[in-house]
């Protein structure tokens, strides 16, 4: 059975996944996805936390999709107000290059 994730700001987990998602909100990271080409820089940057999500807990994207549009909570702390279907989210990520993501991410978390 899978757990929700219902924020604990005292949980370590979330105080670090919001440290790298304080990250990958910056203008500093937009900059660099924009230098990559990316086109709807939002929707990486969304795509980006719920796979991080999905890899930091390890949950499938539907269910952190679904946790998505179930809690607002959740969507506070992801900084959103819309949550896009799973199909989306994978069709967004299947357009890019794989390489070029990787680069992207390593670059972003770096750049701190």
């Amino acid at each position: 059975m899978k757990h929700h994730l219902n924020i604990d700001k005292k949980d370590p987990h979330y105080a670090l996944l919001k440290e790298i998602f304080k990250i990958i909100d910056s203008r500093k990271s937009r900059e660099i996805i924009a230098s990559k080409r990316v086109t709807n820089i939002n929707m990486f940057v969304l795509t980006l936390k719920i796979i991080f999500t999905s890899i930091f807990f390890g949950l499938d994207v539907n269910f952190v999709v679904n946790e998505l549009k179930n809690s607002f909570e959740l969507r506070k702390f992801f900084n959103i107000r819309e949550v896009p279907e799973t199909s989306q989210v994978y069709e967004y990520f299947n357009r890019l290059n794989t390489n070029q993501c990787l680069e992207i991410a390593n670059r972003i978390l770096n750049n701190k």
